[in-house]
């Protein structure tokens, strides 16, 4: 099953027992110095490219000169020319990425994101980064300071094709069973995770940072059984110079936010290919026509399971009175805040028994919701605007009729949607 059809399912049956290592892959193969003729087919579609891409071509045209003076000079640099906080750091000790060799639980790897990018860095490697795409989704890169022969970098370069674990270029964020050094154990298996997910099941082979309340995780952990003395509370600068690092956290909100963030994005970016599709094909004149009526329901029920999942269907309850993590990472998430006229917004913490005070994505207003294509992106709100009217059914029985109110107001006034209609 692909990640993003898991994603858009009710979890169903008895849950694994042993999930115990999560790890953000940002990996590509078949890396070139420069771009292959024809390769990055948005650069011939004016307005359309992603993060990275641009900031590429900024340094290549000499709009933009990256601090190269040492490791983590150049990560600021680039952290701040992509808007990326510092604050979003998480902690990562698997050695399942493409630099694996340099991983450790003493040397981890450290991913920084906001909403269309992400960052990954480990001492002694290259950047690894990927740049979202409105219409085409994820791209992978990397990103070297220098490289032996050639001239003083940086020295960006673009993956064509990804590893099988990156079907249709998807983001990950895996659980996996690791020893002591890191090494996945022979006979394990990866799981994909999500804010579905209960804790108990995440968060093996990530350093984490703040507080779960009563319920237990898996974090700080090797091979389940043995936790790294640190006293896990606020910082990890009992464990980790502080001087390596950007900043001594690995915050667990910071980390739910990632397991939302990258799946809800891969729904959309599967999502938006599906309907495509079938616009192309209920097209006069298609080279493989589908009937209209045929096309119409599909693209409703690609709509309905987008629905879900920006609706927060199947999110984890946390049972344990709540989490607790780091202000510096929510303050810096808070700063994109879409506000209606009543001061709420979608990005607003709850953190007692959800993840959101107000459960739709914030996520509805990324460059790839608002690339949706037009005519698909109609009938999305109409069903959104639907399973938010005022009495609830079987599909939205986890929403309060106060909180479809909420988010009537909220999405109405931030992202313009239709009054409820009535087709079901």
């Amino acid at each position: 099953m692909s990640s993003s059809s898991h994603l858009l399912q009710r979890r169903s049956g008895g849950r694994v027992a042993w999930l115990v290592m999560i790890m953000f892959i940002i990996t590509a193969t078949g890396f070139i110095s420069q771009a292959a003729e024809g390769e990055v087919s948005s650069r011939n579609v004016p307005g359309q490219s992603d993060p990275v891409r641009r900031l590429w071509e900024q340094v290549a045209e000499g709009q933009v000169q990256l601090d190269v003076s040492s490791e983590s000079a150049f990560l600021k640099s680039v952290l701040r020319e992509l808007d990326v906080p510092v604050a979003s750091q998480v902690l990562v000790f698997s050695k399942t990425s493409l630099q694996r060799d340099l991983i450790s639980p003493h040397q981890p790897r450290a991913i920084y994101y906001n909403d269309e990018c992400y960052v990954g860095w480990v001492r002694g490697g290259a950047l690894e980064l990927i740049g979202v795409h409105p219409v085409e989704g994820p791209k992978y890169y990397l990103l070297q300071r220098s490289v032996a022969g050639l001239e003083k970098g940086p020295v960006f370069q673009v993956g064509k094709d990804c590893f099988s674990c990156h079907g249709g270029a998807a983001l990950q964020v895996q659980s996996v069973r690791v020893d002591a050094e890191g090494q996945p154990l022979t006979g394990s298996v990866n799981f994909s995770i999500t804010e579905n997910s209960p804790l108990s099941e995440r968060w093996g082979g990530w350093y984490v940072t703040g507080s779960s309340g009563r319920e237990a995780h898996l974090g700080n952990l090797i091979d389940g059984k043995r936790r790294f003395p640190i006293a896990l509370a606020e910082t990890l600068t009992s464990l980790l110079p502080r001087a390596t690092y950007l900043t001594d956290t690995s915050d667990i909100v910071a980390l739910m936010v990632l397991e939302h963030q990258y799946s809800t994005q891969n729904a959309l970016t599967e999502t938006a290919r599906a309907a495509r599709t079938i616009l192309e094909r209920i097209t006069p004149g298609a080279e493989s026509p589908l009937p209209e009526t045929t096309g119409r329901r599909l693209l409703q029920k690609h709509a309905d399971r987008l629905v879900a999942k920006l609706l927060f269907t199947e999110e984890h309850e946390l049972t344990g009175g709540g989490v607790q993590g780091s202000a510096a990472f929510q303050e810096a998430f808070l700063k994109s805040r879409r506000v209606a006229a009543d001061g709420s917004s979608l990005r607003d913490f709850d953190l007692r028994t959800r993840l959101f005070k107000h459960r739709c994505s914030y996520m509805v207003y990324s460059a790839s919701f608002n690339a949706l294509p037009g005519e698909f992106k109609k009938v999305l709100l109409q069903r959104l605007a639907f399973r938010l009217k005022d009495t609830a059914d079987a599909d939205t029985d986890w929403l309060t009729n106060a909180d479809r109110a909420q988010l009537r107001l909220i999405l109405g006034e931030t992202l313009g949607l239709p009054s409820p209609g009535d087709t079901p």
